[in-house]
């Protein structure tokens, strides 16, 4: 309707019976745990927020309230009739100028999300429609992605995964060097365009230290002193000790002094007899 990009996103998070952009290998991870985070472009980004505003500012709750007592038909019309007149907008002041049209209540709506928008409220309203933690930036973020100004800005600053977009990091020469490895497969022809690339590149990010980290045990042979008698004996690593094992054969002792008697040996000589 209003936010066209997102309208055709929507279903994948709506429903995964209609899901587009559910990736799966083998198994899909996005669908172990169904819709976590349901979203409804023109209800999250438009509708709810103007409702909000609508609470204290009379000049939005009348086309709040005319917009959403219309058939869907009629909505329909007034939509498609603001986005061709939005084509040929104008600026004043900063102030953007639409061309009349028969569209009905949307300018005055567009009027009030720019205003929500400008001053930070819009945002704080997305945020706010968390149940707890106001810490989950996912639909701010979709919101500012869609239509194709942020796209274009990216792809002027080298950002884009076409340009290894990951490992340049705005500000911060040389950006992210590490990350080489992940932003490779979406680089390899055959694999940049599968609707898959991101599983695709989980798993051959993950398989190199894998195959790494994993090595088949084997003696080694070539290397394991497996003739020495001293590792033999000791039961050294990759060795099997010997039934007989090999030992040193004591020093001789020294010859008995030339003035002792040849038939008289010394008391060191009786010790080796015995």
């Amino acid at each position: 309707m209003l936010i066209d990009d997102l309208a055709h996103y929507a279903p994948a998070v709506i429903g995964e019976a209609d899901v587009a952009f559910v990736q799966r290998l083998l198994f899909s991870p996005q669908a172990w745990f169904g819709t976590t985070q349901p979203l409804s472009p023109a209800q999250d980004f438009v509708l709810g927020p103007l409702a909000t505003l609508a609470r204290t500012d009379p000049a939005i709750a009348a086309p709040l309230a005319t917009y959403k007592a219309a058939p869907p038909a009629q909505q329909a019309k007034w939509a498609t009739a603001y986005a061709t007149a939005v084509t040929k907008v104008t600026f004043a002041s900063g102030t953007p100028v639409v061309p009349p049209a028969a569209d009905g209540p949307v300018p005055a709506l567009l009027a009030g999300e720019l205003t929500l928008a400008r001053s930070g409220a819009l945002d704080t309203d997305l945020l706010s429609q968390q149940p707890f933690y106001g810490t989950n930036f996912t639909k701010p973020l979709l919101f500012i992605n869609d239509g194709g100004y942020f796209a274009t800005t990216a792809q002027a600053m080298n950002l884009t995964g076409a340009q290894w977009g990951v490992m340049n990091e705005t500000g911060s020469y040389p950006g992210q060097p590490w990350l080489w490895l992940y932003t490779l497969w979406y680089q390899i022809p055959g694999w940049n365009h599968s609707a898959n690339i991101d599983m695709i590149a989980v798993y051959m990010t993950g398989l190199p230290p894998s195959c790494c980290s994993w090595s088949p045990s084997s003696p080694d042979s070539a290397t394991s002193p497996a003739s020495s008698p001293s590792t033999a004996s000791s039961g050294g690593p990759g060795t099997t000790p010997s039934p007989h094992p090999q030992t040193t054969p004591p020093a001789p002792s020294a010859p008995p002094p030339a003035s002792r008697s040849r038939d008289g040996p010394s008391a060191r000589g009786d010790d080796v007899r015995r």
